[in-house]
């Protein structure tokens, strides 16, 4: 009856000095349901597979977040809106 509130895409991500738990998809609704518990299910995976830490890829409001779990921004994507039209770009 109660459906789902949340879905989250995972791999391991294996760069040449670390392993990390990239949460490549995640999205939901009720998101004070089950943020926190989220976060210490993911911090407490990549503990027990012995995984250098955890990132993911979204949106600037999963920086804002998550920054009171410890984690912080590491790096910007930069996009170009082809839709939009070559146009309107400054």
């Amino acid at each position: 009856d109660k459906g789902l509130d949340a879905a989250v895409v995972t791999r391991v991500s294996n760069y040449p000095l670390k392993r990390m738990l990239l949460l490549e998809l995640t999205g939901g609704q009720h998101m004070e349901r089950w943020f926190e518990r989220a976060v210490e299910v993911f911090r407490n995976f990549a503990i027990d597979s012995k995984l250098d830490g955890v990132e993911i890829y979204g949106r600037r409001g999963w920086s804002r977040a998550l920054r009171r779990h410890g984690m912080r921004e590491t790096i910007v994507v930069t996009e170009i809106d082809l839709k939009q039209g070559s146009e309107n770009v400054q």
